[in-house]
């Protein structure tokens, strides 16, 4: 049995603009793994499904943008050329028309590339959102590993592009921040001088410890056990604090006993 999968474009009036072939899947005799799609027959059904639409799309907006948004005339054509842009579904190529500046506007630049103005990124965000998120709780290399595995990103991506985002993203984060803040006293009248203040209190150092406590007598150790952490605080004046807590303790089994 042969399955043959279409994409059908229709315009906003319902009309069929075009259709396109996407994947054809060839169905044998029905076992477990043939009874699901496999990783690799999904993958490369979103990226030729993410292919087909976007140069549709891709067609409209140069068609949309090539008079000027001023006057109206019709840009003058320079030329194409192709754009890659990262997606979580592999690769675009985008062809791009660049056009020339139009008299009506002052502008420093002659020529104009619609889709670089566009996609000044070139890594769709939720494929840098994915990278960023995995490279913060892996290594690069498993984070690599990972996206290669689940993801059709292509043979692209590498531990040096995975490191590069990261650091970028990391970088924007940090300019979005706000100011640090000199003083945290607030509710504070400016006729009080900062001097005037109290001192603070003295350092303060923490201890913390955990540790698993088994019943003995059992068959098994993982047979009734509990955790038990315990922790200590001494101040510059060496006076200390203790704590200690169980973190599962069950009433049920109590009063079972």
């Amino acid at each position: 049995m042969k399955v043959k999968i279409q994409v059908i474009i229709e315009s906003d009036d319902g009309r069929v603009q075009g259709v396109e072939k996407v994947a054809c899947l060839m169905l044998g005799t029905l076992t477990p793994e043939k009874l699901v799609l496999s990783l690799a027959e999904a993958r490369g059904i979103l990226q030729a499904l993410q292919q087909s639409m976007r140069a549709r799309q891709v067609g409209d907006y140069t068609a949309e943008r090539i008079n000027c948004p001023c006057c109206g005339k019709r840009g003058v054509q320079k030329g194409h050329h192709p754009i890659l842009f990262r997606t979580l579904f592999g690769k675009l190529t985008l062809n791009s028309l660049r056009l020339h500046q139009c008299d009506c506007q002052p502008t420093t630049g002659k020529t104009f590339s619609l889709l670089a103005e566009l996609l000044p990124q070139r890594t769709a965000p939720e494929l840098l959102y994915l990278e960023t998120k995995w490279c913060s709780l892996l290594s690069f290399g498993m984070t690599f590993d990972l996206l290669q595995e689940v993801l059709p990103i292509g043979d692209d991506l590498n531990v040096a592009r995975l490191r590069n985002n990261l650091h970028k993203v990391a970088v924007r984060m940090e300019a979005e921040l706000e100011d640090e803040r000199q003083q945290f006293v607030e509710n504070v009248p400016n006729s009080v001088p900062m001097n005037s203040m109290p001192d603070p209190a003295p350092p303060l150092a923490v201890a913390l410890y955990g540790a698993y406590v088994h019943a003995a007598g059992l068959e098994t150790r993982k047979e009734n056990w509990f955790e038990v952490i315990v922790g200590k605080s001494i101040t510059a004046a060496s006076e200390g604090r203790y704590l200690a807590f169980v973190h599962n303790y069950d009433d049920w089994n109590r009063a079972s006993q």
